[in-house]
């Protein structure tokens, strides 16, 4: 089983997929490949089904969904055009069918699988008000810039955190370090691609910045940035420098954030 990553520099993980399955023509067999990508729209499902991909795990990566990618793989039994997906807690058939399913479908599913490990701000606590005031806010202007106050509104304490990562302490303390050191890199490193009007190293900045503060739990920072990063897919450049300073400043938050963190054990 081969878990390709979608964002990769030089062939991302579409073309390699496409070059797998050209090289199998004649052969008789056929490599199973699941998507790991923190897009999970249904269109971006459609491209890795269409590259010629098995399978969709969407990031911030939970591992009893990589369990499951797995064991699929182990058995052989993968339905066409899988996915895993946070919200679903499972596989599903069509990226099609997921959207389309009843709200009884998924209480059922929900009772099937039971409460998702990864998350434990994802359950009933989190009316759909709070989960609509994570998004991002657009107006005719275009983006509205993200304030500190909205960018921590879902900010996890430090027993959340542990939990997100699989009730590992070690790495909860290493993820934050790291987190601590690295997104004001990225932040200056996004700044810096989008000076030189380079649009796909500047897409590449924030789409890691986006990882990364998504894997801790930090919703509203990841939508922003995924915001960001479809202006940057665009090449809405212009609109991407009005946004500098923010990214530069959330930079700095959540840096200090990990560090406040870390004060909590």
């Amino acid at each position: 089983l081969v878990l390709m990553d979608i964002q990769m520099p030089v062939v991302d993980g579409l073309e390699a997929t496409r070059r797998i399955r050209g090289r199998e023509v004649g052969l008789g067999r056929r490599q199973l490949i699941c998507a790991l990508t923190a897009h999970a729209a249904s269109q971006d499902r459609q491209r890795c089904q269409d590259a010629g991909m098995d399978m969709f795990l969407e990031k911030p990566v939970v591992i009893e969904l990589l369990e499951e990618a797995v064991n699929c793989a182990l058995t052989g039994q993968i339905p066409e055009a899988c996915f895993l997906s946070h919200e679903r807690g499972r596989l599903a058939t069509t990226p099609e069918s997921a959207e389309d399913t009843s709200q009884a479908n998924l209480q059922q599913t929900a009772a099937e699988v039971g409460p998702e490990p990864a998350n434990p701000k994802s359950d009933s606590r989190v009316s759909a008000k709070a989960e609509t005031d994570l998004q991002p806010q657009v107006t005719n202007e275009g983006l509205v810039k993200l304030d500190r106050e909205r960018a921590f509104a879902d900010s996890p304490s430090w027993q959340e955190l542990v939990a997100i990562l699989h009730n590992n302490e070690n790495l909860s303390v290493d993820v934050l370090r790291l987190l601590q050191s690295e997104i004001p890199k990225l932040g200056r490193e996004f700044g810096k691609q989008l000076e030189r009007g380079d649009a796909k190293q500047t897409r590449r900045a924030i789409h890691t910045f986006k990882s990364n503060v998504r894997q801790v739990g930090l919703k509203a920072a990841a939508n922003y940035a995924a915001a960001l990063e479809d202006m940057a897919r665009d090449q809405r450049l212009d609109e991407l420098a009005e946004h500098v300073e923010t990214v530069s400043a959330l930079a700095g938050w959540v840096a200090d954030w990990a560090v406040q963190l870390q004060a909590e054990r």
